[in-house]
């Protein structure tokens, strides 16, 4: 792995990590939002679902190419 992609790799965790933890809270908060709030996080939330399926599936694509 290269040093730009062992950085990038890095602040991707480390985003990834605040995100979580950001939306455990906001979940246990959600009653208090308005609908405004809650359709934008909702929506956010979806790409990034989105997205993580696009890198779920390449990983499971690596895998299935590994020796048993």
């Amino acid at each position: 792995m290269s040093t730009e992609n062992k950085i990038e790799f890095y602040f991707l965790r480390a985003s990834a990590e605040k995100f979580a933890t950001d939306l455990k809270h906001f979940a246990k908060y959600a009653h208090t939002f308005s609908d405004e709030q809650l359709i934008g996080i909702v929506s956010y939330c979806d790409h990034a679902r989105d997205n993580m399926a696009i890198v779920k599936k390449e990983l499971e694509r690596r895998v299935e190419k590994m020796p048993k």
